[in-house]
């Protein structure tokens, strides 16, 4: 499995993932490509690829591939369906949304479709082997999943030459360069501080500082919107699960 990052409209300063890649022995030498190409924002910019051939272009579409591998559809869903912080920064609270869901071998996978990014969860079993990269090694220890433990293990470096993505578009040259933004809150105004502070108030502090940041780095409050939606809609979640276990 591998990831596209790029900056996007929202995060111009800051890399968000713009697109996902499944290949290998997992598919028998078979490749799922998705990626937000553009220009048209949100599902309509986005391409779907199996073995180089573009399917899903519909809303409400559905594959299959002629050996049974992979299933997978264009539909409007709940992003919290699938995880509590699945709609993160992307949408806002009560509406579905355009997303992506495929089966494949030992292997869920959902991506939300934004307006020129995406969110993306994977849900599978742990390799008997083992398995490392960006989401984790699956050792239950997240200290040891950040930037600084993968640069150790030789896992931060960007791929170069081909990659799964090869099968698909080349990557957008927007999506490669950096625009304006705070790279660090000294960077950011005073008042685009204190815009972004009253904007964030509601979300729980653990999160309040990174929704400060995100505005900062955007340049914008906008982004706050979607990132205080996503952070309630997990307190509400978390408090669903706490009742159910009070009364279980």
């Amino acid at each position: 499995v591998q990831g596209r990052f790029g900056y996007g409209k929202d995060y111009p300063a800051f890399s968000s993932t713009v697109g996902v890649a499944v290949g290998g022995p997992l598919l028998q030498g078979h490749t799922l490509y998705v990626a937000y190409i553009g220009p048209t924002p949100g599902w309509g910019g986005f391409k779907v690829l199996w073995d180089g051939q573009e399917i899903l272009t519909e809303m409400d579409a559905q594959f299959s591939s002629q050996d049974g591998l992979m299933s997978g559809k264009l539909f409007s869903v709940e992003p919290t369906d699938y995880h509590k912080y699945a709609r993160d920064t992307i949408g806002t609270w009560g509406e579905t949304l355009p997303s992506y869901y495929f089966t494949l071998p030992g292997m869920n996978l959902y991506v939300l479709a934004g307006g020129d990014t995406c969110n993306v969860v994977i849900e599978m079993k742990k390799l008997s082997g083992g398995q490392d990269g960006i989401c984790g090694n699956f050792n239950c220890d997240v200290a040891d999943d950040g930037y600084d433990a993968l640069a150790l293990r030789g896992l931060a470096t960007p791929l170069t030459g081909t990659t799964l993505f090869s099968s698909g578009p080349a990557q957008p040259e927007a999506q490669t360069k950096m625009r304006k933004g705070a790279v660090t809150l000294q960077d950011c105004s005073h008042e685009l501080k204190v815009k972004a502070a009253e904007s964030c108030q509601a979300m729980d502090e653990d999160k309040e500082d990174s929704c400060i940041f995100d505005i900062c780095a955007a340049g914008t409050t906008d982004v706050a919107k979607g990132e205080v939606t996503a952070d309630l809609v997990s307190q509400g979640v978390d408090a669903d699960m706490a009742a159910k276990e009070e009364h279980s």
